[in-house]
């Protein structure tokens, strides 16, 4: 699905995007999804660490440490892309 409409605050110096792009979207998507998963892992390690759960700390945090990667590469990737517009 694609949306003509302008997205502030993402992407773009001007913090704007206005011509629809299938690919941004979708590129956008794949950044937002490991975002919320690493808040969510995140959210679970405090509630471990405050239940001094340390075998569920340990195994949050290598899955955090994965989710950051693809947070990082999903971020990388939309600016990629986003960078070939301007081009």
């Amino acid at each position: 699905m694609t949306s003509s409409r302008v997205r502030a605050g993402r992407g773009s110096e001007e913090g704007l995007i206005v011509e629809a792009c299938v690919e941004c979207d979708r590129l956008w998507r794949e950044y937002v999804e490991a975002l919320s998963e690493a808040l969510k892992i995140s959210e679970q390690w405090q509630l471990a660490r405050i239940q001094q759960d340390s075998n569920l700390c340990d195994m949050l945090e290598l899955q955090w440490v994965q989710t950051f990667g693809r947070r990082l590469a999903a971020r990388k990737a939309f600016k990629d892309h986003e960078a070939t517009h301007g081009q």
